[in-house]
Protein backbone atom coordinates (compact mmCIF):
# COMPACT_ATOMS: atom_id res chain seq x y z
CA UNK A 1 0.00 0.00 0.00
CA UNK A 2 1.27 3.47 -0.84
CA UNK A 3 1.02 6.14 1.84
CA UNK A 4 1.17 9.88 1.26
CA UNK A 5 3.92 12.07 2.72
CA UNK A 6 1.29 13.88 4.71
CA UNK A 7 -0.12 10.68 6.21
CA UNK A 8 3.29 9.41 7.31
CA UNK A 9 4.44 12.76 8.68
CA UNK A 10 1.16 13.26 10.55
CA UNK A 11 1.73 9.95 12.28
CA UNK A 12 5.16 11.14 13.45
CA UNK A 13 3.62 14.40 14.70
CA UNK A 14 0.88 12.50 16.56
CA UNK A 15 3.54 10.39 18.23
CA UNK A 16 5.47 13.52 19.16
CA UNK A 17 2.39 14.94 20.89
CA UNK A 18 1.68 11.63 22.63
CA UNK A 19 5.29 11.04 23.78
CA UNK A 20 6.41 14.61 24.38
CA UNK A 21 9.63 13.97 22.41
CA UNK A 22 10.87 13.09 18.96
CA UNK A 23 9.67 9.55 18.22
CA UNK A 24 12.13 6.72 17.67
CA UNK A 25 11.69 3.74 15.37
CA UNK A 26 10.59 1.71 18.39
CA UNK A 27 7.72 4.12 19.02
CA UNK A 28 6.07 3.56 15.64
CA UNK A 29 2.52 2.28 15.81
CA UNK A 30 0.78 2.47 12.42
CA UNK A 31 3.71 2.16 10.00
CA UNK A 32 7.07 0.45 10.30
CA UNK A 33 10.47 2.11 9.98
CA UNK A 34 11.01 0.48 6.59
CA UNK A 35 8.03 2.37 5.21
CA UNK A 36 9.62 5.67 6.27
CA UNK A 37 13.02 4.64 4.88
CA UNK A 38 11.54 3.61 1.52
CA UNK A 39 9.44 6.75 1.35
CA UNK A 40 11.96 9.38 2.52
CA UNK A 41 15.30 7.67 1.91
CA UNK A 42 16.14 7.29 5.61
CA UNK A 43 14.61 7.52 9.06
CA UNK A 44 16.47 10.79 9.73
CA UNK A 45 15.15 12.29 6.49
CA UNK A 46 11.61 11.52 7.65
CA UNK A 47 12.30 13.25 10.98
CA UNK A 48 13.73 16.27 9.16
CA UNK A 49 10.66 16.43 6.86
CA UNK A 50 8.47 16.38 9.99
CA UNK A 51 10.46 19.40 11.31
CA UNK A 52 12.06 17.49 14.17
CA UNK A 53 15.61 18.00 15.31
CA UNK A 54 17.76 15.08 14.35
CA UNK A 55 20.10 14.89 17.25
CA UNK A 56 22.45 12.00 16.55
CA UNK A 57 24.90 12.59 19.38
CA UNK A 58 27.93 10.63 20.41
CA UNK A 59 28.81 10.41 24.08
CA UNK A 60 32.24 10.10 25.61
CA UNK A 61 32.97 7.35 28.11
CA UNK A 62 33.23 10.00 30.82
CA UNK A 63 29.81 11.48 29.98
CA UNK A 64 28.19 8.05 30.28
CA UNK A 65 30.05 7.07 33.45
CA UNK A 66 29.45 10.54 34.92
CA UNK A 67 25.71 10.19 34.35
CA UNK A 68 25.77 6.81 36.13
CA UNK A 69 27.70 8.26 39.10
CA UNK A 70 25.36 11.24 39.29
CA UNK A 71 22.31 8.95 39.21
CA UNK A 72 23.84 6.87 42.01
CA UNK A 73 24.59 9.95 44.14
CA UNK A 74 21.15 11.44 43.54
CA UNK A 75 19.03 8.30 44.03
CA UNK A 76 21.15 6.31 46.48
CA UNK A 77 21.31 3.25 44.24
CA UNK A 78 22.73 2.20 40.90
CA UNK A 79 20.64 2.92 37.82
CA UNK A 80 18.96 0.04 36.03
CA UNK A 81 19.29 -0.60 32.32
CA UNK A 82 15.78 0.85 31.97
CA UNK A 83 16.97 4.08 33.62
CA UNK A 84 19.88 4.16 31.17
CA UNK A 85 17.60 3.64 28.17
CA UNK A 86 15.33 6.50 29.32
CA UNK A 87 18.36 8.78 29.26
CA UNK A 88 20.41 7.52 26.32
CA UNK A 89 17.83 5.56 24.24
CA UNK A 90 20.22 2.73 23.36
CA UNK A 91 22.05 -0.06 25.19
CA UNK A 92 24.70 -0.21 22.45
CA UNK A 93 26.36 2.77 24.11
CA UNK A 94 27.49 0.61 27.02
CA UNK A 95 27.47 -2.84 25.41
CA UNK A 96 29.97 -1.84 22.72
CA UNK A 97 32.30 -0.29 25.32
CA UNK A 98 32.07 -2.46 28.43
CA UNK A 99 30.24 -5.59 27.29
CA UNK A 100 27.37 -5.69 29.78
CA UNK A 101 25.60 -3.63 32.42
CA UNK A 102 27.52 -5.05 35.40
CA UNK A 103 30.86 -4.18 33.78
CA UNK A 104 29.56 -0.68 33.03
CA UNK A 105 28.54 -0.11 36.65
CA UNK A 106 31.93 -1.41 37.83
CA UNK A 107 33.70 0.93 35.40
CA UNK A 108 31.67 3.83 36.86
CA UNK A 109 32.69 2.76 40.37
CA UNK A 110 29.16 2.23 41.66
CA UNK A 111 27.74 -0.85 43.31
CA UNK A 112 26.40 -3.62 41.15
CA UNK A 113 22.99 -4.80 42.26
CA UNK A 114 23.00 -8.28 43.67
CA UNK A 115 21.89 -11.05 41.39
CA UNK A 116 19.58 -13.29 43.35
CA UNK A 117 19.35 -16.95 42.42
CA UNK A 118 16.18 -18.18 40.79
CA UNK A 119 14.34 -20.38 43.26
CA UNK A 120 11.71 -22.98 42.60
CA UNK A 121 8.38 -22.65 44.38
CA UNK A 122 9.42 -25.45 46.74
CA UNK A 123 12.71 -23.71 47.59
CA UNK A 124 10.86 -20.45 48.29
CA UNK A 125 8.43 -22.22 50.63
CA UNK A 126 11.33 -23.97 52.40
CA UNK A 127 13.08 -20.65 52.96
CA UNK A 128 9.87 -19.03 54.18
CA UNK A 129 9.20 -21.86 56.64
CA UNK A 130 12.81 -21.63 57.84
CA UNK A 131 12.41 -17.90 58.53
CA UNK A 132 9.07 -18.36 60.29
CA UNK A 133 10.54 -21.08 62.51
CA UNK A 134 13.50 -18.84 63.39
CA UNK A 135 11.15 -16.02 64.37
CA UNK A 136 8.95 -18.40 66.32
CA UNK A 137 11.93 -19.73 68.23
CA UNK A 138 12.97 -16.21 69.23
CA UNK A 139 9.51 -15.11 70.42
CA UNK A 140 7.72 -16.13 73.57
CA UNK A 141 4.31 -15.85 71.96
CA UNK A 142 2.98 -18.77 69.99
CA UNK A 143 1.41 -18.41 66.58
CA UNK A 144 0.05 -20.83 64.07
CA UNK A 145 2.19 -21.90 61.14
CA UNK A 146 0.10 -22.20 58.03
CA UNK A 147 1.46 -24.17 55.09
CA UNK A 148 -0.50 -24.25 51.87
Amino acid sequence: MRYSDEELLNHLKELYIKLGRTPTKRDLEKYDAGTYTRHFGSWNNALIKADFDVNRRSYTDEEILGWIRNFYNTHGHSPTQSDFIKQFKDTKLFRNRWGNWSNTLKEAGVSVRKQYPKLSEEEMIDRLVEQVLKKRKNKKTNFALIIF
